[in-house]
């Protein structure tokens, strides 16, 4: 286990597919140009990434060396200020890493009472195949406390994530 993890990024701690936006579903819009859809933050310190693509396929993909994190931002008219406490599910669909647990990622959130992180999740080997992540988060407030809902945190990896997409889902109490 590395201790070179950034911040509130450290181990241990707690294809495309069509733009969806309904009434419990939100999803990453790439190129962060629908502000119905859930946007990456360029402007936000450290929130540096490349769009790319592989083949067709647009992907956003990390730049660790410069920093660390993707800010996103879940649509207002989505979820804000969320003191009903409805639960989500964040779903991170993204390329494999080349080795076994040397590149991970975890989700820092504004949720009630501060900011909080998600336990740190390796990330499957499989450089050409897509995995699938799935993150609920109980206590997420989405109130862009710090000028986003949250960030994917890959501080202390080996490689740069190569995002597919991103969904927030609303889930029943």
């Amino acid at each position: 286990m590395r201790d070179s993890h950034a911040g509130h990024c450290r181990p241990g701690t707690p294809a495309v597919a069509p733009l969806r936006v309904t009434a419990d579903t939100v999803a990453l819009d790439v190129y962060g140009e629908n502000p119905r859809a859930l946007r990456p933050l360029p402007g936000l310190p450290g929130g540096r990434y490349t769009l790319t693509f592989l083949g067709s396929q647009p992907v956003l993909a990390t730049e660790r060396h410069h920093n660390p994190w993707l800010h996103l931002d879940v649509p207002d008219g989505f979820l804000f200020y969320n003191r009903d406490g409805v639960p989500v599910e964040v779903t991170v669909r993204l390329y494999g890493a080349r080795k076994a647990q040397r590149t991970g990622f975890n989700l820092y959130y504004d949720a009630r009472g501060g900011m909080n992180n998600t336990r740190w999740q390796w990330i499957d080997v499989g450089p050409t195949k897509v995995f699938t992540y799935s993150l609920r988060l109980d206590d997420a407030l989405f109130s862009n406390r710090e000028g986003y809902d949250f960030r994917i945190c890959t501080g202390g990896s080996d490689e740069d994530l190569r995002i597919v997409g991103v969904t927030v889902k609303k889930l029943a109490k």
